[in-house]
């Protein structure tokens, strides 16, 4: 019989022998364990008190520090019995108690054996002293724990074998803390459980206790840490990596302060909540976190800082430092300050990595919702250094960024590269004034004052969503009940603005800078309109002296509205304070429809008088203007003219109301081209091609020059020019005129010398009736020129028709001051009729007397005014003229009589007891050698009183007779003369 079986192979060989000795090896491992229990149960556990001081003397060896316990028992209820040690006290090296446990369960297993440790210690009621030593050494137990554990000693040992024990539990203990190095009170924890779990390369720690009285409430500490794979050492700590946290529900910080890194003058006030992370890398801090709840913060971080008071605060914040890499982040921070604003909460992320020689600098930025008022009182009191401070103070940011996203490389002061978008609302950034202001009087090179610098800019109320990088971005800005602050651009540098939008897009290539910016919309109180703006660095090379500021400009815009009271605030400041002083007191009312402006050229050549060098003109349609073209000064002005005796007060102009034209900026000159209007207080005179310039508004002494023509009403155009004239101002009033007439004004305003003005009006008259002084007869058709001047007036070529013949006048007249009365002076050569001398019922005496006259005769008349007070001087030889006079006066038509009529100013009567002198006229009459008259008037009251007279009559025979006539006022006074008593008088003589 054959045998089929095969042989076994190599391989079953070879795993049936593995097999048989891992057998035996767990055999002999299960009876080491029964072997043990056996030793333990059998012959340990009876004689345990037995190895107390062996025990004591293995543990002094292996934590270095003197043990000793009081007594040992054992108690074999299960498979492993468990040991009790009662009174264990561990001195330090000064024979200090540093730590004393009442009772001490410690429980074994196999495992435990195997490393000869503990499956578990259980501590019942130690008192743990902790201290830390002048040279900032820290002690738990006796133990020095920060000494170097590259050298040997008993203190890693006893951290190695802590470290070994499957879980360490502390109830109901006791830590003393004692800080040599502060000099601080010692701090009791009560109520302490501490546990500690240590499997594998896993360390979890947990400590509960009660903190003083008036510390706050119980707290947590606890920790996870993983050691390093090739650990070789279970107590190494420093190369542990894991987390800390801490719950404090409710603790009084300030009292930290003496006990912690928190310094005790900085730390003044605070309690609430506090949790906090701490990231451990190789056992040291790498970063962390804390969620804050706490009230009444007061912390002082520097001794040069203002303290830091918030109301309350919560929210988390974060940090972490990896590989020389700062993090630092805010997660929902909400705060009020003392002062009850509220930061409403926000999250910020930082990221910093310092230069290195293979790397440059590199920062990140992310946050949103930061209230940067709120931001930048809390950064003055951090200590950022003195430049952040300042920066801070000066620009004093204000609103609410909604997003950031920034990140560059470089120092922030000077990136190489960044990246930065973002939306910030409520935006206000204070302006600078400019660093250096040159002197008023300080030329520059064309001879004129030096304009003054411009500063950097603010703004208020701002939405700004921006996309920036070092080559250039985009921003769409808006403005809504805010404000652009524009030091040094003009004198009322705050510009109030309503609503404002426009896009801006820059271009960055080296140091040239190109910026756009469209459909650019406005709106405030004073105007509204939109423009486009375009600016560019200047070229150095065709800018002497080699500079790119302050750059070309391309502006053009329109403006839909515009208040022409407000005008003046808007004139930069280049031009002279002088002119922008005129303009603001000049036009007291008007708006401007339509507004166009362009500015275009290098802002050096500002405003471009050479035409070759750019472009400025701003060219608006006004109307409904009232231009008080000669204003009254004010302020200092016109209280140093009224103070002055010797400078005589401005005459008032009457202003220019309801204008309507062209009003046009260009280069350095300013034009008022085809307007059109009204005298104020005389609204039936039309004002027409009114034209007005100031050639050079950049002169130290500018001029305005107006050209205007007019007509209207001849009455009101004497009532509204009255002022003009100044002393004579009254007489002008007085006078009385019909019709229209046309007239043509020329101004010549100096600005700096306003009382210096000078004037040229001319009057046509167009058949107009003008009665010069009520008791003087009316001129009626008349016609010719009428001129005035700042000085005096004159006429030229007016005839007209009186007493029913025609007259030729002519006249001048000198306005010496307004404070004294004005030299007039008037002649007339002409034709009167009987029928026309009865017309004149202004002078009741010679209408009387034409009654008894018929035919005409030539007559030549001079008046004069001086001193206010009017002489004339009436002649004719009065043929062609009949008399029906009793004789000797009557007169036939053809005859021959010269008839002599003056008044005339003579010496006051001084005699004694007469004071004040009385102002006294005489009057005198003569009618060839037939009759004379004269006497003389007091004439200081509203109507003149005769004092004394003498009338001669000569009679037919050519004897004359006479009459005294003193004190006979009746008969004597022209003016009241009745031809009846006259007549009775002549007989009676």
């Amino acid at each position: 019989m054959n045998d089929t079986t095969s042989p076994p192979s190599r391989l079953l060989k070879i795993t049936a022998v593995t097999a048989r000795w891992l057998l035996g090896l767990l055999f002999a491992a299960w009876l080491f364990v029964v072997l043990s229990v056996l030793v333990l149960h059998v012959w340990i556990v009876p004689r345990i008190g037995d190895y107390r001081g062996a025990l004591e003397s293995q543990a002094s060896k292996v934590l270095g520090i003197s043990v000793r316990i009081g007594s040992i028992t054992a108690e074999s209820a299960g498979l492993f019995p468990t040991l009790e040690l009662h009174d264990v006290v561990l001195y330090d090296p000064r024979q200090r108690e540093a730590l004393r446990l009442k009772r001490i369960v410690a429980s074994v297993s196999p495992r435990s054996l195997w490393r000869l440790g503990f499956e578990q210690l259980y501590l019942d009621g130690p008192a743990l002293d902790i201290r830390r030593d002048a040279s900032g050494k820290l002690h738990i137990a006796g133990l020095d724990i920060s000494q170097d554990l590259s050298a040997g000693s008993a203190g890693k040992d006893a951290l190695d074998w802590f470290f070994s024990q499957r879980e360490f539990v502390i109830e109901g203990g006791a830590v003393r803390w004692t800080d040599e190095l502060r000099h601080a009170e010692p701090l009791l924890l009560t109520g302490v459980r501490f546990i500690a779990r240590n499997s594998g390369r896993q360390h979890a720690l947990r400590l509960d206790a009660t903190p003083p009285a008036g510390w706050g409430e119980r707290f947590t500490l606890s920790g996870q840490f993983r050691q390093p794979l090739l650990s070789v050492r279970r107590g190494n700590w420093q190369t542990w990596n894991g987390t800390l946290y801490a719950d404090l529900p409710q603790i009084d910080v300030s009292r930290l302060g003496s006990y912690v890194t928190l310094d005790e003058r900085k730390v003044r006030q605070g309690n609430g909540a506090l949790r906090v992370w701490a990231d451990i890398v190789a056992g040291e801090p790498a970063g962390g976190a804390a969620d804050l709840a706490l009230a009444q913060v007061d912390v002082l971080l520097g001794d040069k800082l203002e303290p830091l008071a918030l109301r309350n605060v919560q929210g988390r914040i974060a940090g972490k430092q990896t590989g020389g890499t700062l993090e630092f982040s805010t997660t929902r921070l909400e705060f009020d300050k003392v002062d009850g604003s509220h930061w409403p909460g926000g999250n910020l992320w930082f990221q910093h990595t310092p230069q290195t020689d293979r790397a440059a600098e590199r920062t990140a930025l992310r946050a949103d919702r930061l209230d940067l008022a709120a931001l930048a009182q809390i950064a003055s009191r951090l200590p950022l250094g003195q430049t952040a401070h300042d920066a801070l103070a000066t620009y004093a940011p204000h609103g609410l960024v909604e997003r950031i996203d920034a990140s560059w490389q470089g120092p922030l002061a000077k990136p190489s590269a960044y990246q930065v978008r973002g939306r910030v609302s409520g935006l206000q950034v204070a302006s600078q004034l400019p660093a250096t202001v040159p002197s008023a009087t300080a030329p520059t090179r064309d001879g004129r004052p030096a304009p003054p610098p411009i500063g950097v800019p603010g703004v208020r109320g701002a939405v700004v969503e921006f996309d920036a990088s070092q080559t250039g971005g985009t921003a769409t800005v808006s403005i809504a009940q805010g404000a652009l602050d524009l030091p040094g651009l003009f004198e009322e540098p705050v510009v109030p603005i309503d609503q404002l939008s426009g896009q801006a897009q820059w271009q960055i290539n080296g140091a040239d800078l190109n910026v756009q910016l469209k459909d650019l919309r406005f709106a405030n109180a004073d105007a509204a309109g939109e423009a486009k703006i375009g600016w560019r660095t200047g070229d150095p090379a065709a800018t002497p002296p080699q500079d790119r500021y302050p750059g070309v400009l391309d502006l053009e815009g329109r403006l839909t509205r515009a208040n022409g009271m407000r005008a003046f605030r808007y004139l930069p400041q280049h031009i002279p304070k002088l002119t922008r002083d005129y303009v603001r007191n000049a036009v007291k009312r008007g708006t401007a429809s339509t507004v166009d402006f362009l500015v275009r050229g290098d802002l050096r050549h500002m405003p471009f008088t050479d035409p070759r060098q750019g472009d400025f003109r701003i060219a608006s349609k006004v109307s409904d203007v009232t231009f008080d073209y000669v204003p009254q000064p004010t302020g200092a002005v016109a209280t140093a003219a009224a103070a002055s005796p010797t400078r005589p007060p401005l005459p008032h102009w009457p202003a220019l109301t309801g204008v309507s034209g062209d009003l046009i900026f260009e280069r350095n000159g300013m034009q008022i081209r085809n307007a059109r209007g009204q005298v104020l207080g005389a609204p039936g005179i039309d004002i027409v091609n009114v034209d007005a310039s100031i050639a050079d508004l950049m002169h130290h002494a500018p001029v305005l020059l107006v050209d205007a023509q007019a007509r209207g009403p001849l009455n009101e155009a004497l009532r509204a020019t009255a002022p003009m004239v100044g002393g004579a101002a009254d007489l002008v009033k007085a006078m009385r005129a019909s019709g229209n007439a046309d007239y043509r004004l020329k101004l010549d305003l100096p600005l700096a010398a306003i009382d210096h003005t000078r004037v040229q009006v001319a009057v046509e008259l167009g058949g107009n009736l003008l009665q010069l002084a009520p008791e003087v007869p009316a001129f009626t058709g008349a016609q010719g020129t009428v001129n005035f001047t700042e000085t005096g007036f004159s006429l030229s070529g007016v005839q007209a028709a009186l007493t029913g013949g025609q007259v030729r006048i002519k006249g001048k007249g000198r306005f010496a001051s307004a404070a004294s009365a004005p030299d007039l002076s008037f002649s007339a050569i002409g034709n009167a009729t009987a029928e026309g001398l009865r017309s004149q019922t202004e002078v009741g005496w010679l209408a009387r007397l034409a009654s008894k006259a018929s035919g005409n005769t030539p007559y030549a008349a001079d008046l004069t005014v001086r001193n206010g007070v009017p002489e004339f001087l009436l002649t004719s030889n009065l043929q062609g003229l009949a008399l029906q006079l009793p004789a000797p006066l009557e007169k036939a038509a053809g005859d021959v009589l010269a008839l002599r009529v003056e008044r005339r100013i003579v010496s006051p009567d001084t005699r004694p007891g007469i004071d004040p002198p009385v102002p006294q006229d005489q009057i005198a009459l003569k009618l060839g050698d037939l009759a004379s008259a004269h006497y003389v008037r007091d004439v200081s009251g509203s109507e003149p009183r005769v004092l004394s007279g003498q009338i001669e009559v000569g009679t037919a025979a050519g004897k004359p007779a006479s009459a005294s006539a003193r004190g006979v006022r009746a008969q004597l006074d022209l003016g009241r003369l009745d031809l009846g008593a006259w007549q009775a008088v002549l007989q009676g003589t």
